[in-house]
């Protein structure tokens, strides 16, 4: 299969897998809206919030060194494989001991309970996280697909199931955990290909990686930091409630880029990768995830800002009206966030993750 062909093949595969998490994810916001409080969506945002953190030192920038890197040995990879589990482990354990403070911090005596199992999402997540980038890496968009939405399958039924029976934020928080334990399951099982990893950690053998990957932690705290800062202030000086009414137009105006920008990362940087040495084909397919990305971005975002008071109301309900301004403000931020992405792709495979 050609480079271009596996190209369309990606796409049509990351597209579909897209569009149907991103439904889910919608029909869930629809149901949980009617079953839960702001409040409760305002907790759940300080926990995303919490991890998003958590989760960069996590990665430590491997998955996209492992992308760059052409010429990566088994060892290597065992290495890669325990330090991210490693890391995963020693922050579960470190949110273990400090969610008694945050949750005094914050005055929220139900989010000690929520970080630590959240925190047990963030390990889940690590047993699989090297066989999902590898298998990107091999462009098998196919199986991955049918794994991510197997996997949000059940979490979507586990939230509402549990939402249901009055299991409030918890629903939220488990349904995250369980999308996380039947993703590693499901990459296991039909993408590990028969490798296992050995019990080694070499952190000589893994240098490069590592130093790769440091600029990758940089950059991702930036951007996280920008994203997540208004959430963990703004819940201290505001409190849960009116942080939930805040924080549920945000990410539903992150959800149409949420559908488009993950084909551009997971198929582009891969393949950027590939032609990273071929500097006027690499410039082709840029310019032309720049042309799509925008094709697509702009006019859902100028729909979104002109229809936010019908859309408000069909997909949360009326007790969130007063949230229909501030989806029209977000409307216009995510319009020109969406198209930042290729720009990062770019440099990731041409290893200038130090620009």
């Amino acid at each position: 299969m050609t480079l271009r062909s596996q190209t369309f093949s990606g796409v049509r595969w990351t597209t579909f897998s897209s569009l149907g998490r991103t439904a889910l994810q919608i029909v869930q916001v629809a149901i949980l809206a009617r079953l839960l409080t702001p409040a409760d969506f305002g907790l759940f945002a300080v926990v995303l919030a919490i991890m998003a953190f958590l989760q960069i030192f996590a990665d430590a920038g491997i998955s996209n060194a492992i992308i760059h890197y052409q010429d990566i040995t088994q060892k290597q990879l065992s290495s890669l494989y325990w330090l991210n589990v490693s890391a995963s482990l020693l922050l579960a354990t470190l949110v273990a001991v400090t969610s008694p403070w945050l949750s005094n911090w914050y005055h929220e005596p139900l989010l000690q309970y929520l970080l630590m199992l959240a925190a047990t999402t963030l390990v889940a997540s690590s047993l699989g996280q090297q066989i999902k980038v590898v298998a990107q890496k091999n462009l098998l968009f196919a199986k991955l697909a049918k794994v991510e939405l197997i996997a949000a399958f059940f979490g979507f039924i586990a939230a509402i199931c549990l939402a249901w029976l009055d299991a409030g934020v918890f629903s939220m928080i488990i349904g995250s955990l369980v999308t996380a334990v039947i993703s590693s399951l499901l990459l296991w099982a039909l993408l590990s290909e028969g490798w296992r990893p050995k019990l080694r950690l070499q952190l000589g053998e893994i240098r490069k990686f590592l130093k790769f990957g440091a600029y990758m932690v940089g950059n991702n705290l930036a951007n996280t930091f920008n994203m997540q800062i208004d959430i963990l202030l703004g819940t201290r000086l505001l409190g849960a409630q009116l942080i939930g009414m805040y924080s549920l137009p945000k990410e539903l105006s992150l959800r149409i880029a949420g559908v488009i920008n993950p084909i551009i990362t997971q198929v582009g940087l891969p393949i950027m990768a590939s032609a990273q040495g071929n500097t006027p084909l690499l410039k082709r397919i840029y310019l032309q995830t720049i042309r799509m990305t925008a094709s697509i971005n702009f006019p859902a975002y100028v729909s979104l800002a002109i229809f936010a008071p019908e859309i408000v109301r069909l997909i949360l309900g009326e007790k969130w009206l007063p949230a229909i301004p501030l989806l029209q403000i977000f409307a216009c931020w995510a319009l020109l966030r969406s198209i930042g992405n290729p720009a990062g792709i770019l440099l990731m495979a041409r290893g200038r993750a130090d620009l």
